[in-house]
């Protein structure tokens, strides 16, 4: 997932087009940029952050819910999953072990109701979820999100980038 060049091009388009649509919608690709890095930089991830928020000079993420370390690790471990596999639209309920499933249905369901609201002091925002998908036995990632919390600054700036020949 986290690999750019791997994806379809339909994927790289959509990733590419809602980068630079959000970049023009907070004052700047360096503005969201300077968002992304200050993510990245909270350890071991913003998203168990209790205060539920992450602050630049101009630009401001928060979201809804505290995310507890087990839901964490239980999604951390599913997202790994979901980048080996290279798979695009990964069905998250595909798994096998009945146990783990259930655990990881308890997880999105924890998880569905997040929202993430990026606002900037002197422009608008965006808005993204978690799930792209929750139906009944098929649940995919947002990519959007996984851009945000599981993806290199590198993979964003390859894809604001990208263009198709």
């Amino acid at each position: 997932m986290c690999n750019f060049s791997k994806h379809s091009e339909q994927m790289k388009l959509f990733i590419s087009i809602f980068l630079n649509k959000a970049a023009k919608e907070v004052g700047g690709v360096n503005f969201l940029l300077t968002l992304v890095e200050e993510l990245k930089d909270k350890k071991p991830n913003a998203l168990i952050l209790k205060e539920r928020k992450v602050q630049t000079d101009r630009l401001t993420i928060q979201w809804n819910k505290t995310v507890f370390k087990d839901k964490f690790d239980l999604l951390e471990s599913v997202v790994t999953l979901v980048k080996s596999s290279e798979i695009e639209n990964f069905n998250l309920l595909s798994e096998e072990n009945q146990k783990r499933k259930k655990k990881i249905l308890n997880m999105i369901r924890t998880l569905a109701p997040l929202d993430f609201v990026v606002t900037s002091k002197e422009y608008g925002g965006f808005e993204f979820k978690v799930f792209d998908k929750t139906e009944d036995d098929y649940v995919t990632f947002n990519p959007i999100f996984l851009v945000f919390f599981f993806c290199s600054v590198n993979y964003v700036k390859e894809a604001i980038k990208y263009s198709k020949e």
